[in-house]
């Protein structure tokens, strides 16, 4: 299901950071009304934290 939001999504190509459209605006978008992509957004956040801590 994730996966074919972000499919979609990228189709519609939204607007991220920028002006440019990135698969993690579309994340963002989704994550408000699907708990599967909300998930998948906490992870990618976590793990941005993670490797900004070893840095």
């Amino acid at each position: 299901a994730v996966e074919q939001c972000l499919l979609d999504g990228l189709k519609r190509r939204l607007l991220g950071l920028f002006g440019e459209r990135s698969t993690y605006a579309l994340l963002h978008s989704i994550a408000k009304f699907c708990p599967e992509a909300a998930t998948v957004l906490t992870l990618t956040i976590k793990a941005q934290d993670d490797e900004i801590a070893f840095v």
